[in-house]
């Protein structure tokens, strides 16, 4: 064993939440399914959404907890409040200093969000936006948000974006979720244009499976034949990549965690994780994910 594995190994078997020296960073995404309190918000269609009890939030914390990440995306959730009170309840000691959750389009209120060990540099919202996608004269916009955070960790910048596509059930969905993840795959390309090297992560929940057109799009090559966002999880069996259960549903992978070129090459091999918690459909019905990157190789 030469020199650079012996630095290699240990990168790799040091505990991922201490940032100051050097180690890994983990950043994971968890659909909290429906993290409302008890307050009525008169400008949201909540009504019959039941509330989070004290015990479905504290199975959330644990496996928020168990999965350890240092970045971690939500989507779900109602408000700031909820979260912060969560993270002081029961996540004290995470080291959860920033929490994010800008305002979205969502009817029903649920946002997304990000808690964070790393200082947050700036939020940018696409909730504003409209577009026509090629020939369609239809005027599209995010169902929720595409939420874009830029986090500050071990010297470098990384660009988290964090995405809820479309829900199932309506007509227009499936179209729905295309525009969404082909807007998101414009606005990421135009920053990696602008710098290649950008370590850049597209995560959420999709409500899309690997088959079908929202996430074959984000996926596909440039015209340049050239990755422009790397599934990290695609190597897992298909029993191991399960994100959502229930009862009223199939087995579906819908969460994904999509690395630019740059964040891929640092991607610690091994590390995709898909954190099913027993009993698994407590607290939310879709599983937590994670990856962990050597940003100091």
């Amino acid at each position: 064993m030469n020199r650079y594995h012996i630095m290699l190994l240990a990168v790799l078997l040091a505990p991922t939440s201490v940032l100051a020296q050097g180690h890994p960073i983990k950043i994971g995404f968890y659909n909290v399914l429906n993290l409302f309190d008890v307050f009525d918000d008169p400008y949201t269609a909540d009504e019959g959404i039941p509330i989070k009890s004290r015990n479905q939030i504290k199975l959330l914390a644990q496996v928020i907890q168990r999965l350890d990440a240092d970045v971690l995306g939500l989507c779900e959730a109602e408000n700031q409040h909820v979260l912060k009170e969560m993270v002081t309840e029961f996540l004290p000691e995470m080291g959860y200093e920033f929490i994010a959750i800008p305002e979205s389009n969502s009817k029903r209120g649920v946002k997304l969000g990000l808690l964070s060990r790393c200082p947050i540099i700036s939020i940018t919202s696409y909730r504003w936006g409209k577009w026509q996608h090629k020939d369609d004269p239809h005027w599209w916009w995010f169902a929720r948000d595409l939420m874009h955070a830029r986090a500050q960790a071990k010297g470098q910048v990384i660009d988290v974006f964090v995405v809820q596509l479309k829900s199932k059930g309506d007509p227009k969905s499936v179209a729905w979720r295309t525009v969404e993840a082909a807007e998101s795959r414009r606005i990421i390309e135009d920053l990696l244009a602008e710098d290649p090297n950008r370590l850049l992560a597209l995560i959420g929940d999709f409500n899309s499976t690997p088959e079908e057109p929202a996430t074959r799009s984000l996926l596909v090559p440039d015209e340049s034949g050239r990755p422009v966002l790397v599934d990290l999880h695609a190597e897992l069996p298909f029993a191991q990549r399960i994100t959502r259960y229930g009862k009223k549903h199939p087995s579906e992978i819908l969460d994904f965690i999509l690395a630019s070129p740059a964040l891929a090459a640092r991607h610690v091999s091994g590390s995709a994780e898909i954190f099913a918690p027993e009993p698994i459909t407590q607290g939310s019905d879709h599983m937590a994910i994670a990856a962990t990157f050597a940003l100091n190789p």
